[in-house]
């Protein structure tokens, strides 16, 4: 892991990357959109610290702060490993290859992780004093969130990315791995993988959902809109004395126990992901990406009215299809770099695909002097020998004299 990217080694850029789940916000909510200025530090690294008092910050007090930081820490390392360990090892394969089997193995070695990481600290929830420990069950909520998220960030992402990568190199270079296509100094990839981090943001992020939430107070209504990986609701309350509206926002990271039930209905948009880079390489046709993306759309919705329908007390979903409109605008937005890269010719040298052409452009050859003796191609040399040449001479000399 010695390989440098943007000037740090590689295990550094991974371990800011987990710093930065770590720290990252798992819930968020407010009534007012100055307050999502100062995201509160609801992440892994920082929980359970609302149970420390910070008005008088004696010696002992840092100790308990840095020690609940750093079993925090290591905690979060332990169940993103398996993560870690995938994203390094997807850099370094060949692109041809597939990995998805290996990620949803790591996923599934993430999920059994964190659930025996979640049921040892549950056994211990309650002190000796036998009473309950609400700041250990809120960083239990905060783990079965952040696993979530690690499954986005290590095993998701890099997939995505993967296949920003095979679409914007040539052929040729697709026996080589992701960190070796990127490291070619004319190769520039890095607008596919902009689209490709907006693909994922929508992929993980997007709500595929809405519907109308039927519980509450009778003067409280609200929308509910559920994605992959996170679950917004919007709340609008009236207060009765005043008459006003309040505009409720609630933003949390789904936990890691339903995650089994949100991929199920997410499969087919992985599917859409798919085909929209498979169309662009131009192996599949461009009805069998409308026909994925119409499917894909709607399944969420087959799937749940099996489970909708007999609560009668629940709302039926609607599907909002914004993950297939992104696929189809980044159809739109791609810019094939390499032109026939599949073609061959075989009359003509092998070369990378950024080399000019020679019959374009033809090199003149400068020549100072004609040379003394011409160049002959050996086949074109006569050799004689030289007792037939004199023999010759002296038949030649016969034929003067006599006449």
């Amino acid at each position: 892991m010695s390989k440098t990217i943007r000037g740090l080694p590689e295990w550094a850029n991974l371990l800011l990357k987990v710093l930065f789940v770590m720290i990252f916000p798992l819930s968020v909510e407010g009534t007012n959109l100055l307050q999502f200025i100062f995201l509160p530090t609801s992440g892994l690294l920082f929980a359970q610290l609302e149970n420390h008092s910070f008005q008088v910050l004696h010696f002992f007090t840092l100790i308990a702060i840095l020690g609940t930081v750093l079993r925090n820490f290591f905690i979060g390392i332990l169940i993103a490993f398996p993560g870690i360990y995938y994203s390094y090892k997807l850099s370094r394969v060949s692109v041809n290859r597939s990995y998805w089997k290996q990620g949803l193995g790591t996923a599934i070695a993430i999920y059994f992780l964190a659930f025996g990481m979640f049921f040892y600290l549950r056994m211990n929830i309650y002190t000796p004093e036998f009473y309950w420990d609400r700041g250990l069950w809120v960083f239990l909520q905060r783990i079965g969130q952040y696993t979530t998220l690690v499954m986005g960030v290590f095993i998701i992402l890099p997939l995505v990315q993967r296949q920003a990568v095979i679409i914007s190199s040539p052929s040729e270079l697709h026996y080589c791995s992701m960190s070796e296509i990127e490291s070619y100094p004319k190769l520039n990839i890095s607008r596919e993988k902009i689209l490709s981090a907006i693909f994922w943001l929508i992929l993980c992020f997007g709500p595929m959902l809405f519907a109308q939430r039927p519980y509450g107070a009778i003067d409280t209504t609200g929308a509910l809109y559920s994605s992959l990986l996170s679950t917004y609701i919007f709340d609008i309350n009236v207060n009765r004395h005043t008459g006003s509206l309040i505009l409720i926002f609630m933003c949390t990271m789904n936990d890691y126990s339903i995650i089994p039930i949100f991929a199920l209905m997410s499969a087919f948009h992985f599917a859409f992901v798919r085909d929209t880079y498979r169309y662009l390489r131009k192996t599949i046709t461009r009805q069998r990406l409308l026909s994925m993306a119409v499917f894909s759309s709607i399944f969420p919705l087959i799937l749940l009215s099996g489970i909708y329908v007999p609560m009668l007390s629940f709302s039926i979903p609607l599907p909002i299809p914004l993950l297939q409109i992104v696929g189809l605008v980044l159809v739109r937005l791609h810019r094939p770099i390499v032109d026939q890269v599949d073609r061959v010719w075989n009359d003509d040298r092998s070369k990378m695909w950024w080399e000019k052409d020679d019959r374009e452009h033809p090199k003149e050859v400068h020549i100072d002097s004609t040379p003394e003796r011409p160049h002959r191609h050996r086949e074109e040399i006569i050799v004689v020998p030289v007792t037939y040449l004199f023999i010759s001479r002296i038949r030649q000399l016969n034929r003067r004299l006599r006449h």
